[in-house]
């Protein structure tokens, strides 16, 4: 898996996009290709590799112990998962998720090849207008976008408390 994800994020965006078209453009599999489904699809293929590997380092560096002391008062495997190591890594779990939001608002291959007809997200529609749109317009659409990047991190700096250095 670690291999796996790795490789989907070295391939560059646009051939990701190229293969999930070729997959799922086919008359069974048209109820996900006409649709977001398959933008999101191509961005959790393109950077899983991110937040696989902040969330085993959060998850990592949870004492063993706590793990073993749920596993003798008889908790299965997704019960401590859930009640133990989610709550303790919290912080780290944020933080992936910020940073794939961040890499998926400024990826566009991927947008522009899979988004469905009329719905461009933001980096395709700003690439497209950059060609023959005007300028305030372009403008402010890249204020909304320097914006929709710093509105979660701010939301995360409120809520996640700081640790002070002892």
């Amino acid at each position: 898996v670690n291999l796996l994800t790795l490789g989907l994020f070295a391939i560059p965006g646009s051939v990701l996009s190229i293969g999930l078209v070729r997959f799922w453009n086919t008359p069974n599999t048209c109820f996900i290709y006409a649709t977001p489904a398959l933008l999101i699809l191509g961005y959790t293929a393109q950077y899983c590799a991110v937040t696989t590997r902040l969330s085993v380092a959060g998850l990592m560096m949870i004492p063993v112990s706590l793990d073993e002391a749920g596993r003798l008062s008889g908790a299965r495997w997704a019960r401590r998962f859930l009640r133990i190591s989610v709550p303790l890594s919290t912080r780290t779990l944020l933080c992936a998720w910020l940073a794939a939001y961040i890499l998926c608002l400024r990826d566009v291959p991927i947008a522009l090849m899979t988004a469905p007809p009329g719905a461009d997200p933001l980096a395709a529609r700003i690439l497209t207008l950059m060609a023959n749109g005007a300028p305030p317009m372009i403008a402010s659409l890249c204020l909304i976008m320097a914006i929709a990047s710093l509105i979660p991190l701010g939301i995360l700096a409120l809520v996640i408390p700081s640790q002070s250095p002892t």
